[in-house]
């Protein structure tokens, strides 16, 4: 007898129940554990240059994934952009199927930006965003 399990995007405690067609049955439990993203191989991507006038929007794209490569969905990400003066930004992105998470933002006041992915802790992934005057 064999059997396929597809796990949720959860975490938690999951029971697979299975009944054979003599009658018998079994039970097993499964630790389903979070997915850790790994700041070696998750991404921060600046959209076109890393230079931008001041007031146009920038754009940055996060990769979310495990020490092992695999994506990881449904996480929320934020960007963490300092100093922070004078900015507007979306707030938190869920990945996407991709393991993707996509942020616009803009700064009225030109100077360096230090740009950061965090998912409850910050990945040390980081960029410098140079503003000029439009």
């Amino acid at each position: 007898y064999s059997a396929k399990y597809t796990a949720s995007s959860l975490a938690g405690d999951d029971t697979v129940a299975v009944i054979t067609g003599a009658g018998k049955q079994a039970k097993i439990i499964l630790k389903l554990l979070p997915l850790v993203p790994s700041a070696s191989e998750s991404s921060l991507a600046l959209g076109g240059s890393a230079t931008v006038p001041t007031g146009e929007i920038a754009s940055a794209l996060v990769t979310l994934k495990t020490a092992d490569g695999s994506l990881i969905t449904g996480r929320e990400v934020a960007l963490v952009v300092d100093p922070a003066d004078n900015l507007r930004m979306g707030p938190t992105v869920v990945t996407n199927q991709d393991g993707q998470a996509s942020f616009k933002f803009t700064s009225s006041q030109p100077g360096i930006r230090m740009v950061t992915a965090s998912n409850s802790k910050p990945l040390k992934i980081q960029i410098v965003l140079f503003s000029t005057i439009a």
